[in-house]
């Protein structure tokens, strides 16, 4: 089983279809972009006695390997663990999903754009949170 393992700043997007996880790997970006349904399991990994600091995935494809990401908020670590569940078992119980949902590439453009356009004070958090709907669950680490 493979490993990716990033301890780099980056992100994290989920939608009811896919998974992206970039991160900046010694100057240069890697990109890992996967269907939810490839999603074996999640889950928050934590040293003894502390809070999940880490998010272990582990991916089902030809050549199994699981992505690790690290140095993450303990809140977000369950939020996104919980979103990715959460679309797991919608794409097993309801299946194909609409169109019009952003793709996770899409959704790290639109994250990235409305973050930067929210630090320079452009829009609101109201207005922000707004147009971040079809995105699950998206935080940089």
């Amino acid at each position: 089983m493979a490993a990716t393992h990033a301890h780099m700043p980056g992100v994290l997007a989920v939608t009811t279809t896919r998974v992206l996880f970039a991160h900046d790997s010694a100057k240069t970006a890697v990109a890992h972009e996967f269907p939810v349904d490839a999603v074996q399991s999640a889950e928050g990994v934590a040293n003894d006695g502390e809070r999940p600091s880490a998010v272990k995935i582990v991916v089902t494809s030809p050549d199994d390997w699981f992505l690790g990401v690290g140095n993450c908020h303990w809140r977000d670590v369950e939020r996104f663990t919980a979103a990715l569940r959460w679309a797991i078992g919608r794409r097993r119980n309801v299946g194909a999903t609409l169109p019009s949902e952003p793709g996770p590439t899409e959704a790290f453009r639109r994250w990235e754009e409305l973050t930067l356009a929210a630090k320079a004070g452009t829009i609101g958090a109201e207005e922000h949170d707004a147009k971040m709907s079809g995105v699950l669950w998206t935080a940089g680490f």
